[in-house]
């Protein structure tokens, strides 16, 4: 495999890195504070009317992960980079 096409390889897999990653975490609620592991769930006694908290399992992503995201995108495209075409040498006459 050439370095240009590496090259490029590595360059789209950055894009596709940075698009998935906010795709990913404003798919599943675009939490601004960190990851959770547990989502507090309002609910209401219906014989005592009386307001209460319970805890649902489920992941919702946080800054945290599309932070990970976007920094290993920026990582893939920086590495791309190193596989540049060589630059011809000025001739001298």
């Amino acid at each position: 495999m050439s370095k240009p096409a590496f090259r490029s390889i590595l360059a789209v897999g950055a894009l596709l890195t940075l698009l998935g990653s906010i795709g990913y975490w404003l798919a599943m609620g675009a939490h601004r504070g960190w990851s959770q592991n547990r989502v507090p769930v309002s609910q209401t006694d219906e014989v005592t009317g009386v307001a209460f908290t319970t805890y649902e399992n489920r992941f919702v992503p946080g800054i945290d992960v599309l932070g990970a995201g976007v920094a290993l995108a920026a990582f893939l495209f920086a590495l791309s980079f190193i596989f540049r075409s060589p630059q011809p040498l000025p001739s001298t006459p």
